[in-house]
């Protein structure tokens, strides 16, 4: 799993380049200051992603704890029966298994998060370009509406790289 993961990382970054060249063969400036924010958008994500590699640690303990205790109550279903604690096994069941599904939850909603603040990035890597392109370059329509398709189609691999990034710290 972690070889797909890294390989659809690589093809990503592969995509990536070519249209990072292309962009800068159209507006370098307009391009670089693009190239600039994905960067510093991709090194914010990175909290998101030492979160979820310490949210998968503590997954893992969790999801190892519910399944020693499945095996234990059904071992020892005998046993339990006997001494009637079938009410304070499954309350330990329960709460392991809620433990788990908290810690899911938590990954899944950094997942969501990422990608709600990658699109806000994206709106604004949109906003400086224009802005800069057109107040502080003087440069022409055509060039700045040819460097946003470029990176309209872009922008969303570096949104790909990083969330991809997630289930790769998981797995690690």
């Amino acid at each position: 799993s972690s070889v797909i993961h890294i390989t659809e990382i690589l093809s990503g970054i592969g995509i990536l380049v070519v249209y990072l060249i292309t962009a800068f063969l159209v507006a370098p400036l307009l391009a670089a200051v693009a190239l600039g924010t994905s960067c510093i958008m991709t090194l914010a994500m990175q909290y998101y992603i030492s979160r979820t590699r310490v949210i998968a640690i503590t997954l893992v303990n969790r999801e190892t704890g519910l399944q020693s205790t499945g095996i234990e109550n059904l071992n020892g279903v005998h046993v339990i029966k006997s001494f009637g604690i079938e009410q304070l096994r499954w309350d330990d069941f329960r709460n392991q298994a809620k433990s788990v599904r908290d810690s899911m939850f938590s990954i899944g909603r950094d997942r969501s998060r990422m990608t709600v603040f990658q699109e806000i990035g994206l709106f604004g890597i949109i906003g400086a370009i224009v802005f800069i392109g057109t107040t502080v370059m003087n440069a022409s329509i055509a060039i700045i509406v040819a460097l946003l398709f470029i990176l309209y189609r872009a922008m969303p691999r570096v949104s790909t790289l990083n969330v991809r990034r997630q289930p790769l710290a998981t797995s690690l």
